[in-house]
């Protein structure tokens, strides 16, 4: 028996209908009180929210990208079956995988990407064409920058690193039915790395008087004992990420 089934096992064993049950309510219970923060400083006047520069920049930046792809019907249609196409090889590539056939993955991520280095983003059928879907919606998206003509190099520079940011917050390894790694931890702990999470969060959201803000620690305990449970928190944090991503992230439900 591999590593990743005794994990499987394990977690399936220890799982506690009841005890999910309870710690799912207790987790929309804390995201209530998340919201809660995050509302009460617009409320009381003391936070405003204001459209950002960046999502004006971001807009105005796509829309450069978009008028070439649109601009020329041609150019349009030649995208939309180019993209057909790789949608279609993909999903013919995963029925012969669901048939049995041992079918190569159409579309793969960098072997450098740490946050699918759990095995079961392979093994497990569901898992992999998560996956693949999402590599292949990235490179499309990377694609429509890389080969867009006439944009100045700064506007060039400007999409591609707007593309990074949205793929990567869009990736499956923040979420937790579709990252393997966290859904088992989810059902090993009967839900209550759920609760955590989102105490966590609603706890840095109420730091912040309204807008998110990390907090280091939450008690008195030895600065050794936080030490160890920093770098523990940020080796788990690497792994599963190489960015600097979402608010509420994975992250938040891997921390102690």
């Amino acid at each position: 028996m591999t590593e990743q089934t005794k994990t499987a096992v394990n977690s399936a064993t220890n799982f506690d209908p009841e005890a999910f049950a309870m710690n799912l309510a207790k987790a929309m219970e804390n995201g209530g009180k998340a919201l809660a923060a995050y509302l009460q400083p617009r409320e009381d006047g003391e936070a405003r929210d204001k459209p950002p520069n960046e999502l004006t920049e971001m807009v105005k930046t796509f829309s450069a990208v978009a008028e070439y792809w649109m601009s020329d019907h041609d150019r349009s249609a030649e995208l939309q079956a180019k993209a057909a196409k790789a949608y279609l090889d993909l999903w013919g590539s995963s029925m012969r995988r669901l048939a049995g056939e041992d079918a190569p993955p159409a579309f793969a991520p960098s072997p450098r990407d740490k946050r699918f280095a759990d095995p079961e983003w392979r093994s497990n059928q569901f898992f992999d064409f998560v996956l693949q879907l999402y590599v292949l919606s990235t490179q499309w998206a990377h694609d429509l920058v890389k080969d867009a003509e006439g944009l100045d190099p700064h506007t060039r520079r400007k999409a591609e690193f707007y593309v990074k940011q949205i793929t990567n917050a869009l990736s499956p390894s923040n979420f937790v039915l579709t990252n393997p790694e966290l859904l088992r931890e989810t059902l090993a702990s009967s839900g209550n790395n759920l609760v955590r999470g989102m105490k966590m969060l609603a706890e840095d959201i109420e730091a912040g008087r309204g807008t998110l803000r990390i907090l280091a620690d939450r008690s008195n305990r030895p600065v050794n004992d936080v030490i160890h449970d920093l770098q523990k928190a940020i080796l788990i944090y690497r792994k599963q990420h190489s960015w600097s991503g979402s608010p509420m992230h994975s992250g938040h439900f891997f921390r102690r």
